[in-house]
């Protein structure tokens, strides 16, 4: 949908929560100013099964080794991510025995831990981190066998931003909602918010 096709479905929620003030509510300028500003926040809501996915197995990012101390056994390497990456969903090697879908924090523990032979998740229970590199910015760090062929990437899948335009189809009228709700928040509209927030709650809840 086009921008002010999205405007004009937000005004529509508006005017069914705040019938008897329509021509007010809709005539805020708040409206144009956050219609493209709530999409990253909208998607960092959203159950995993209705985030748009953005494959960076072969995009132009850039892989990078991480070098570890002799005899350590373990392949440490980064992938960089999307300029635009806002949320991960997925990822794994050819040579792993099923995808990682949760992330370490860099310089925790359990992220450490995978740079050692008998603490690390190998192929069975896969690990990945998210961590910011001098040279790359953000990526994925992931870890394997010291091996004489490292592994191929087979699946790395992130939600990035995008654009308003990009929002799916089933995604529209339930973003109508959240904007609505946030619109009404800047408008001191606490009871209206809540009443739009509720049917984005409803949405979420039928499709988790």
């Amino acid at each position: 949908m086009t921008e002010a096709e999205v405007i004009a479905a937000v005004k529509v929620r508006m005017a069914d929560i705040m019938p008897d003030n329509q021509t007010t509510v809709t005539a805020q300028p708040f409206i144009e100013l956050l219609v493209n500003d709530c999409v990253e926040n909208f998607y960092m809501m959203l159950p995993i099964n209705l985030l748009p996915v953005t494959s960076f197995v072969s995009s132009a990012t850039t892989n990078k080794y991480v070098a570890m101390p002799a005899g350590s056994a373990v392949l440490v390497n980064r992938k960089q991510l999307p300029a635009d990456y806002i949320r991960f969903i997925e990822f794994q090697c050819n040579t792993w025995l099923r995808s990682a879908t949760t992330l370490l924090q860099q310089g925790t523990p359990e992220h450490y831990a995978q740079y050692r032979k008998y603490m690390f998740g190998g192929n069975t229970r896969p690990k990945v981190a998210l961590v910011v590199d001098n040279d790359l910015g953000r990526c994925i760090e992931y870890y394997n066998y010291d091996l004489q062929v490292p592994p191929v990437i087979s699946i790395a899948t992130c939600a990035t931003r995008g654009t308003l335009q990009q929002i799916p189809s089933n995604l529209i009228d339930v973003y109508s909602w959240y904007v609505a709700s946030v619109v009404f928040q800047s408008m001191e509209e606490q009871e209206a918010s809540k009443s739009a927030m509720l049917r984005v709650q409803e949405f979420l809840q039928l499709h988790q």
